[in-house]
């Protein structure tokens, strides 16, 4: 089976390991002189509104430069303060780092804790620089800017001591400016849900439940805020240095979660100015049987009318030694418990090495907002696991819509650059039907809109919008959207316009199809009243898919109209509250023969 890379829409943060060879040779540095990398050290606060914005440019910044930047979130001061029942992301060192870089504001970052002749300290406020700053250091004019000392590391755990072992390496290809170097080794957490204001700045890592994953969060450092001195730093110099850390289960009460565990290891000129750094994943010993580490997610919608989405990812075998794996089951799990199971052959690959898996058809529960799907290993070259590990969440989105009349209208707001963008409708045999080659370009960078009157084929539609320079409508030259509202005004879709070279949109119209489905019966919403979320529970005499919302008293919709793809029997939903202001409210679902209503309280 031939594996491909699909689109993002939601992507955890990318790195590149730091080890060289993992083998048993005593030598993993590399000896010849290597590109100088980058270290990016944010500090951060989940009562911060302005620092998902700074996780944003930080995790740009590692989509640029994937091999040659690696980054710390510090949670400290005031603002990192959880309220009882949130998530807990200090550590026992972040006030001191803190400190250190002389932070007054946050978001900040230390680049490389390189000192710039424009900054008045370590630590740059001016998150807009941050690219410029990691530029600088990355490149010597038009060439890569070496490193004077080569870094590796390679790392491990064993799974029932909970003891890590970090060795690090150090290689001079030149001599050090200063005669004592220091070694630091932090281990960090990726891919923790939690707390976070403002995070609507940064919608990549929300949750289908409003949560936010943090990630590469400091958690200990096994080197203390000094590091670890070497004073052997002439040119030729080959330092090793081993530490070991029993991990907890947990740092302030927020579990240690093995597979989420990094290494970032640097060497310092004297007590600042990273000379060179690197990052590395453990590998287990005295475990199960496989572990495995999957990451970089990616889904895409298939141009399909139904719920269904392509998920990619890469796999990586992360035990010290395993027999070859020629297949993998997985099974995919949906927040209401349906589940889908897939083998997938990956062409026997072993310890240490990564494979990109891709799924062609998975179906969400949800159309036309985000889902979220658990996957999890259930089996390796046919053998079902006896112990299985925690299933990993991810978050998917089908822009998948449905209406009953087949005129439409579609509001598009472009930007300056109207000559960017194109659209078109096709219908299900591939035939367009109603398309547009370009907009005016506009004489400022601001939005205008554009109402087309659109008549829909009947059954399933496409909508596809292209973008020629792939930045979207909705950035420096004009907040750019798109609405399309159904024949009484009432949205079925809508987006902010933030997407890169395409945007599409499956619409099913189909007079027909509607009449399939039972009226829906025993509506019911708990608790009542409610508070910040509310679980809707009904009846379907048989599957299909209903619309549901809720309205004010006088009739106006309060939040999206929603699509669900229902079973027969009982279905359950929940539904997100926080934007409703304390009042009485009506919540509706609708199928084939009219509407079912009940009152809702919100406190």
């Amino acid at each position: 089976m031939k594996l491909k890379k699909v689109r993002s829409i939601f992507l955890l943060a990318a790195f590149a390991a730091c080890v060289g060879t993992l083998g048993a040779q005593d030598t993993i540095v590399d000896k010849t002189p290597q590109y100088r990398k980058v270290l990016m050290e944010e500090f951060t606060g989940i009562h911060c509104p302005n620092c998902p914005a700074g996780h944003k440019i930080a995790r740009e910044i590692g989509e640029l430069y994937p091999e040659d930047c690696f980054f710390v979130n510090i949670h400290a001061g005031t603002l990192a303060a959880p309220r009882t029942g949130e998530v807990d992301l200090r550590s026992a060192y972040g006030e001191a780092l803190a400190s250190r870089a002389d932070v007054t504001g946050i978001p900040s970052a230390e680049i490389s804790r390189h000192m710039f002749p424009a900054s008045m300290a370590l630590a740059i406020a001016d998150r807009g620089n941050w690219l410029n700053y990691v530029e600088e250091l990355l490149w010597n004019g038009d060439e890569r800017a070496t490193a004077s000392v080569n870094i590796a590391a390679r790392a491990g755990i064993d799974w029932r001591k909970r003891e890590l072992s970090v060795t690090v390496q150090l290689y001079y290809t030149e001599s050090s400016a200063e005669a004592q170097n220091y070694i630091h080794v932090m281990l960090v957490q990726d891919n923790i849900k939690g707390t976070q204001d403002g995070s609507e700045l940064n919608p990549l890592q929300v949750l289908s439940d409003g949560s936010y994953m943090h990630l590469h969060v400091l958690r200990d450092l096994l080197t203390g805020i000094e590091g670890d001195v070497v004073e052997t730093t002439t040119q030729g110099s080959f330092v090793s240095r081993t530490y070991t850390l029993e991990l907890p289960e947990d740092y302030r009460y927020v579990p240690v979660d093995f597979l989420q565990l990094q290494v970032v290891a640097f060497v310092t000129e004297s007590e600042l100015e990273v000379l060179n750094v690197c990052r590395t994943e453990p590998m287990f010993s005295n475990g199960p049987e496989y572990v495995f580490q999957m990451k970089n997610f990616e889904t895409a919608a298939q141009t399909t009318c139904n719920n269904a989405v392509r998920v990619g990812f890469d796999l990586e075998s992360r035990n010290s030694e395993t027999d070859r794996i020629e297949n993998v089951s997985f099974v995919f799990r949906t927040a209401r418990g349906e589940e889908q199971e897939f083998t997938v052959a990956t062409e026997g690959f072993a310890t240490g090495s990564m494979v990109r898996v891709e799924i062609p058809s998975v179906l969400l529960d949800k159309a036309g907002q985000k889902d979220s799907l658990q996957v999890q290993v259930k089996a390796v070259n046919g053998e079902t696991l006896s112990l299985l590990q925690d299933p990993v969440t991810i978050v998917a989105h089908k822009d998948y819509y449905i209406v009953n009349d087949a005129e439409v209208s579609l509001n598009f707001w472009q930007d300056r650059w109207g000559s960017e963008i194109s659209w078109s409708f096709t219908d299900e045999n591939g035939q367009v039907y109603e398309k547009l080659d370009a907009y005016p370009d506009l004489d400022v960078s601001e939005a205008e809109k554009h109402t087309h009157d659109i008549s829909l084929a009947q059954g399933c539609n496409t909508f596809v919008v292209h973008d020629l320079a792939k930045d979207g409508i909705n950035n420096v030259s004009g907040e750019g959207h798109i609405e399309l509202l159904d024949k009484n005004g009432n949205r079925v879709a809508f987006n902010d316009g933030t997407y890169t070279d395409s945007l599409v949109w499956m619409i099913t119209y189909s007079p027909v199809a509607v009449q399939k489905f039972e009226n829906i019966s025993q509506l019911r919403v708990y608790p009542n009243p409610a508070y910040e979320t509310a679980e809707l529970s009904f009846t379907l005499a048989h599957s299909g898919i209903v619309r549901y919302g809720i309205r004010s008293v006088d009739g106006r919709e309060q939040l999206p109209v929603c699509h669900f793809s229902g079973m027969a029997g009982t279905n359950r939903l929940t539904v997100s509250l926080r934007s409703l202001s304390a009042g009485l409210y009506i919540v509706w679902i609708s199928g084939d023969k009219g509407e079912s209503t009940v009152k809702l309280v919100v406190r």
